[in-house]
């Protein structure tokens, strides 16, 4: 079984949260976790502004996800903190190509 974990974190609390899944994810045999973080949409002077320059930096390696990862793996968790509900530009992009992926309008 693939999963794949899309998040969002600007201070890399729910980034730490989407590795915790994924190492719980892991001791399932037959078990694999991808992570992959939603594009960041914001200015680099805003991120530099919210004081988040330094938290950015430490999930710079972490793969960016495309659209077209949405239809890989057989169970995606999407994670991102309660303040972006539905405000977040990259994670609402991701969602409506989600949608069409899979038919629902």
């Amino acid at each position: 079984m693939n999963v794949l974990i899309v998040f969002y974190s600007m201070y890399g609390h729910i980034y730490h949260m989407a590795q915790a899944a994924a190492e719980g994810i892991e001791t399932i045999d037959g078990a694999h976790a991808e992570i992959k973080r939603v594009p960041e949409t914001l200015p680099p002077e805003v991120i530099e502004k919210m004081g988040a320059v330094d938290a950015q930096k430490t999930m710079s390696d972490v793969p960016v996800a495309a659209v077209q990862d949405l239809g890989h793996g057989l169970v995606r968790k999407t994670g991102l903190p309660r303040y972006v509900f539905y405000g977040r530009h990259g994670i609402r992009i991701m969602q409506n190509h989600q949608q069409k992926m899979w038919g629902a309008d």
